[in-house]
C-alpha cells in the first residue's frame, strides 16, 4: 500500500501523460484500485491464482478483476474464457462501462524463433515483437486493442510509437533470454507454467530442457509435473530466499513421483551451477522458473558461471 502511493504521487510529481498500472491482486480490494475515473480498464485472461484469497472458481476470481470496472468508464476483455468474459460483461452493464473485446482470431504469427516474432494483426503487418514467449502475440493483440480504444477517446498514439513499442518492450523476468540457451520465466500458476511448456516446445522443438525450479509453497506446484512432463530432461529443484518457499526435497519428490529425474539444492547458488553445468554438458537449455522472487539471485550466480 505505501509503495502504490508513492508510485501515484511520483506519477503526479513528473507530470506523467499515462500511467500504466497494474494490479498487485484481483482488483477489487487491490492496493491500487483507488482510481475514481481511469481512461480505460483492462481485464486480461484470468485464471486460478491467489486463490486463498481471491475464490477457487474463474466466476469469483474474475468478480475481484472486475472490480477495477468503473461507471461510465471503458473496460477491455482481452480474455478468452467465456466464464470470466460473463461477469466482466454482467459487471460493465451494471456501472454502464463500455465494454470491449480483443478479437484475437485477428492474430497470424509469421514467425517465432529466439531473436523475436513477426506477427499481423487485421490490418497491421510485419509487427515486430522483442519479446519471447507463445503468449506475446496475445498480448500485443491486447495491446492494439487498447490504443485504438484510446485513440477513439482522443488521445494521438500512432501506429509508430505502437509499432515501436512493441519492438523495443522489454519484460524482466518473463520469458527473458539470459545467455545462448539460459532463459528466465517468473511463471508461477499453472496456466504460467503450460505457457513456459508450449514455448520451450516451440523454440526447441527437437530438445527436452533442463529445468531449474523453485516455488512459493502456497501455488499449485503439484501440477506443475503434468504440464512440464512433455518439455523436461530433468528438474533441478531449489529453495529461493523467501519466508513462503517450499522446501526443494518437497518440490523435487513432487516431479520424481511424476517419473521426472529431479535432484533437490537447499543453496540456490549451487543449484544453479549444478544444473548449468548439466546442461552445458548435455548442450541442452537451461530454464528457470517457478517464482520472481529468485530472478536476482539466480542472474547474480549465472553471472559467476558465464
Amino acid at each position: 500500500e505505501v509503495l502504490t502511493a508513492a508510485a501515484y504521487l511520483l506519477f503526479k510529481k513528473r507530470g506523467c501523460d499515462i500511467a500504466v498500472v497494474e494490479c498487485g491482486m484481483g482488483g477489487l480490494l487491490d492496493a491500487t484500485n483507488v482510481l475514481k475515473a481511469p481512461l480505460l480498464s483492462v481485464i486480461t485472461n484470468v485464471q486460478k491464482d491467489h486463490c486463498s484469497y481471491l475464490g477457487n472458481t474463474i466466476s469469483e476470481i474474475a468478480a475481484h478483476k472486475a472490480g477495477i470496472i468503473k461507471p461510465g468508464c471503458p473496460v477491455l476483455f482481452g480474455g478468452e474464457d467465456d466464464e470470466a468474459l460473463e461477469v466482466v460483461k454482467s459487471e460493465a452493464e451494471r456501472l454502464g462501462a463500455p465494454l470491449y473485446v480483443t478479437n484475437h482470431s485477428k492474430t497470424q504469427v509469421r514467425e517465432a524463433n529466439l531473436n523475436g516474432t513477426v506477427m499481423d494483426h487485421g490490418e497491421l503487418k510485419g509487427l515486430r515483437l522483442s519479446l519471447l514467449g507463445a503468449y506475446q502475440p496475445v498480448n500485443a493483440a491486447n495491446v492494439i486493442a487498447a490504443v485504438d480504444i484510446l485513440n477513439g477517446l482522443g488521445e494521438e498514439i500512432s501506429e509508430h510509437a505502437l509499432r515501436d513499442g512493441l519492438a523495443s518492450a522489454k519484460w524482466p523476468g518473463r520469458f527473458e533470454l539470459l545467455a545462448k540457451n539460459v532463459i528466465y520465466d517468473g511463471s508461477h500458476n499453472p496456466d504460467g507454467i503450460e505457457y513456459v511448456a508450449k514455448s520451450l516446445k516451440k523454440y526447441y522443438p527437437d530438445k527436452k530442457a533442463v529445468l531449474l525450479i523453485g516455488v512459493m509453497a502456497d501455488k499449485d506446484y503439484e501440477l506443475y509435473p503434468q504440464l512440464l512432463s512433455g518439455c523436461a530432461e530433468r528438474v533441478f529443484a531449489v529453495h529461493p530466499e523467501n519466508t513462503r518457499a517450499l522446501p526443494a526435497d518437497k518440490l523435487a519428490e513432487c516431479f520424481t513421483r511424476a517419473g521426472i529425474p529431479a535432484l533437490a539444492f537447499d543453496d540456490l547458488q549451487t543449484g544453479v551451477a549444478e544444473a548449468f553445468d548439466y546442461a552445458t554438458a548435455k548442450e541442452l537449455p537451461l530454464a528457470a522458473l517457478g517464482t520472481l522472487y529468485m530472478y536476482s539471485d539466480f542472474k547474480n550466480a549465472l553471472s559467476n558461471l558465464l
